[in-house]
C-alpha cells in the first residue's frame, strides 16, 4: 500500500501544527498600543508560513493526481474506514485527538498501524 503520510512528513506535520498553535497563542493586546507594530501572519513574517512550505514541497506531485479519487472501499462505508484508520494522539489511553493535544510520535503510529494490520482492523463502535 502507498503511504500518503510518512515519517518525513509527519514530522512537518508536527511542525507546522505547533506553529499555529504559537501563533493562535499571541495575546492579541500585544499589537494594540501601535500603529506601527505589525503582527505575525500566517503568510508573511511568521515560522507557519516556513513550515507550510516545507510540508507542501515535501509532498511530490508525481505521487498522484490533481483530482481527488473516491475509494469505493472506503468512501461508501464509513464503517469500513474507521476500522482501518489509527488514533494520532500521544495519549496511549486515549489516542483520539482532540484540539491541541499532543501528536503521536512517528514511532507510535507506526507501532499503531502495524498492531491493527496484525488484528485485521479495529472494531467499529458508536461513540
Amino acid at each position: 500500500s502507498k503511504e500518503v503520510v510518512n515519517q518525513a512528513r509527519w514530522g512537518n506535520i508536527l511542525r507546522l501544527r505547533e506553529a499555529i498553535r504559537a501563533e493562535l497563542q499571541v495575546p492579541e493586546d500585544k499589537w494594540e498600543d501601535s500603529w506601527t507594530a505589525t503582527p505575525p501572519t500566517f503568510t508573511k513574517n511568521s515560522q507557519v508560513a516556513a513550515f507550510g512550505r516545507a510540508l507542501f514541497e515535501a509532498v511530490k506531485c508525481e505521487e498522484g493526481g490533481d483530482e481527488a479519487v473516491v475509494d469505493p472501499v472506503y468512501d461508501c462505508n464509513p464503517r469500513e474506514a474507521v476500522k482501518w484508520t489509527i488514533g494520532l494522539g500521544a495519549d496511549e489511553q486515549q489516542p483520539e485527538l482532540q484540539a491541541f493535544q499532543p501528536l503521536a510520535p512517528w514511532s507510535l503510529l507506526a507501532k499503531r498501524r502495524e498492531a491493527m494490520r496484525k488484528e485485521g482492523g479495529r472494531t467499529w463502535t458508536r461513540a
